[in-house]
């Protein structure tokens, strides 16, 4: 019996639809910005800039402070009798309003001045009051390098409690960050900046005093030693919004795009300034085309192609070489393979297998071809396992038979080949139980003659 050639099939293998990739992305990654594209205060510009790393006398001396009251003299008294709410309290001199007032501090007029808690461990904090309110903390640090030292500091901007907190660095005394906060709280920018005093990262925050916390809002934005943006993100009242890029080693890494704190619109990746993947997003999940990319021998080419629907893959898949050139179409189903899957030869474009899956799983029969097109196995599968008769083909004709049962040779096995006339005949015969031989065996010569015979 012969089997036709399946030259004929290769143009009617299903092609990706163009309108479906005219969102692409550019194939080269573009060049990072320099700069964080938004203003930021020069370092030296805060107050108290010179202050890190200055010990407890250095910054008595230098703000001409002369015997700060010991920390424990300091007590809270209220406008309202009793009151705990922040803008009702403010600090007393606890020793003299236990003389004038025999403790009660409620009457007593707040406190202006310094205080001071010391500590053996270096961790010294120097508290400046102006009418019972805190105006400004200094405190020292503790560890082996910084023992005694300024650390930090937060400065009060006005009476409803917006503050800054500025932290230094530990090895050269500069400002390291600075931070807005209400209440204590973050609010506002805040600055990082580099050893050389360049402002390294804006960062945007907003505080939800309700809840004693923050959240991201606003632009954030990075940059690196080199002066090249790193990375720009958007939020708002703690949602990312927006399109966020990414940079890595002076050119685009990632974009991505926001709405409402999920993942929605075109998402793109960069691998060694080109382009590695992108695929549409709708609601945080996979929902379009998607397509990757690869590079091998220094070639830049398109590896695969296919579309999501509802964050699973969905439709037909088509894969490529690096010549450019087919070489497998899947169809996919709620993201398993389910359907026909072709598989191309490289070298001359025809069809060398088809394939048919059901629920992610092979199923039924699979068709092989050779180089020429012509039909070379057919093999029956049943749940990812060979099941079933199979077939080998050469020239047209079945030159073999073989039957499997859960992936193993089970059965009749029987081999073809031509006698002296060319004609074909049987050449030998053997069964199979679970894969190992079993039973009766034969084989003949090409002029028909038995020459081997048994059993196992």
């Amino acid at each position: 019996m012969q089997f036709p050639t399946v030259r004929s099939l290769s143009a009617y293998l299903p092609k990706p639809n163009p309108e479906d990739y005219k969102m692409e992305p550019p194939l080269a990654a573009a060049n990072a910005p320099r700069g964080l594209g938004v203003k930021a205060p020069p370092r030296d510009s805060w107050p108290y800039a010179d202050l890190g790393m200055k010990t407890l006398h250095e910054v008595m001396e230098k703000l001409a402070i002369d015997k700060p009251l010991p920390a424990k003299q300091i007590r809270w008294g209220s406008t309202k009798k009793g009151s705990q709410d922040e803008k009702d309290r403010f600090a007393v001199n606890a020793e003299l309003a236990k003389k004038k007032d025999k403790g009660k501090y409620n009457q007593t007029s707040p406190f202006t001045g310094w205080s001071l808690k010391e500590r053996n461990n270096g961790a010294h904090v120097l508290t400046h009051y102006d009418k019972g309110k805190i105006a400004l903390v200094i405190s020292f640090g503790r560890s082996k390098e910084t023992k005694g030292k300024v650390l930090r500091l937060r400065k009060a901007v006005n009476d409803q409690g917006n503050q800054i907190e500025i932290d230094f660095n530990k090895k050269n005394g500069q400002i390291s960050s600075v931070e807005s906060r209400l209440q204590g709280i973050l609010h506002g920018p805040e600055y990082s900046y580099m050893e050389d005093g360049t402002a390294r990262c804006v960062y945007g925050h907003e505080a939800v005093l309700k809840k004693r916390a923050y959240q991201k809002h606003g632009l954030s934005v990075c940059i690196d030693k080199e002066g090249f943006r790193r990375y720009e993100n958007h939020y708002e009242h703690g949602k990312k919004i927006g399109i966020w890029h990414s940079y890595e080693k002076g050119t685009l890494k990632e974009i991505r795009n926001y709405k409402d704190d999920k993942s929605h619109g075109l998402h793109a990746r960069y691998r060694d300034g080109r382009l590695d993947s992108w695929h549409m997003v709708d609601n945080n999940k996979r929902n379009g085309p998607f397509r990757l990319y690869r590079v091998s021998s220094g070639k830049h080419y398109l590896e695969s192609q296919y579309s999501y629907r509802d964050g699973k893959k969905h439709g037909m898949e088509w894969r490529y070489n690096q010549d450019g050139k087919l070489y497998q179409v899947t169809n996919f189903k709620t993201g398993k393979k389910d359907g026909l899957q072709f598989k191309v030869s490289k070298e001359t474009g025809l069809i060398s297998a088809i394939t048919r899956f059901i629920d992610g799983k092979k199923q039924g029969q699979r068709l092989e071809f050779d180089y020429q097109g012509r039909l070379s196995w057919i093999t029956h599968w049943k749940g990812q396992n060979r099941h079933g008769d199979s077939a080998r083909i050469e020239d047209g004709y079945i030159v073999e038979r073989r039957t499997h049962k859960d992936n193993k040779r089970h059965g009749l096995i029987l081999n073809y080949g031509k006698d002296e006339r060319g004609k074909w005949m049987l050449t030998s015969a053997k069964t199979m139980l679970n894969g190992r031989e079993k039973g009766r065996y034969v084989g003949y010569l090409q002029d028909g003659t038995l020459y081997e015979q048994g059993a196992h």
